[in-house]
């Protein structure tokens, strides 16, 4: 066996390990919490991006920015626009603060 066959085993394997996991996972959620891990799969595979999955997990992670986030989701277009608007003006004069 040379070294790329063995390379290709090993990720072979990983993928097989990495599934498993993932069933022995999914078979102790709710159907509620399936469905969610549906669409979020379903967003990975249209648009795969590695740094974006991660930045959401780190937000997600963090009790300050998860309540921002939620707090953001209930907000309508307007008020949104706004929280942006004020958001880039606090950081410009943060940024300019430290100049």
């Amino acid at each position: 066996m040379n070294t790329w066959d063995k390379k290709s085993a090993a990720q072979t394997r990983a993928q097989e390990v990495l599934q498993a996991r993932m069933m022995v996972r999914l078979q102790t959620l709710s159907p509620d919490q399936l469905a969610l891990i549906l669409e979020f799969t379903e967003q990975i595979v249209a648009c795969f991006d590695p740094d974006a999955v991660s930045d959401f997990l780190h937000w997600r992670s963090n009790p300050k920015l998860g309540t921002v986030l939620q707090l953001a989701v209930a907000l309508d277009d307007e008020a949104l626009d706004q929280l942006l608007f004020l958001t880039e003006e606090y950081y410009q004069a943060g940024a300019r603060a430290r100049a």
